[in-house]
């Protein structure tokens, strides 16, 4: 998927539920590549290198970035930090590990998620890749046919005004 219908994907499952923050869970769910595409983007700007085409190409401190942000052992890990510190679960967190990285596991063909990482480089060949046009159209209808049903749901369950 790609970074924004990761988003889109959380907004249409988190916006519906009361007492919980889509923002939040919006931001956790694109967090993963933001938190390698940055870094790359500064990277390529300062030193005026041209978009590596395959992944191949990219320096090797992105596969680190891309292996952490990822991964089921980090973001467990955050979630259970934030869990400590706030004393109190963010369930928009499990936006990073729900709505990210299971949907990039068998949605990469090219370039397999490294789930586990650190404790392993292990990735599963995806069973399909987000950049085939009727996956990446779906990836996109999904949300959208969610957001329009919860649209319909509010607007027909919503108290008719009698004058």
């Amino acid at each position: 998927m790609t970074t924004w219908t990761h988003g889109l994907l959380t907004f249409a499952i988190f916006q519906p539920i009361h007492g919980l923050d889509w923002k939040k869970a919006v931001w956790w769910a694109i967090f993963p590549d933001l938190f390698w595409a940055i870094p790359l983007g500064i990277y390529l700007l300062m030193f005026h290198i041209p978009i590596p085409h395959e992944f191949n190409q990219a320096p090797s401190w992105f596969y680190i970035l891309y292996g952490l942000g990822h991964s089921f052992v980090i973001s467990g890990l955050s979630i259970t930090v934030v869990y400590w510190w706030k004393k109190k679960f963010s369930f928009e967190m499990l936006a990073w590990p729900l709505l990210h990285i299971i949907p990039d596991v068998p949605g990469h063909t090219h370039f397999q998620t490294p789930f586990l990482f650190p404790l392993s480089k292990y990735s599963i060949h995806g069973l399909f890749s987000w950049t085939d046009i009727p996956w990446n159209i779906a990836s996109y209808a999904v949300p959208l046919g969610i957001i329009a049903i919860t649209f319909l749901y509010k607007k027909l369950k919503a108290p008719t005004r009698h004058h």
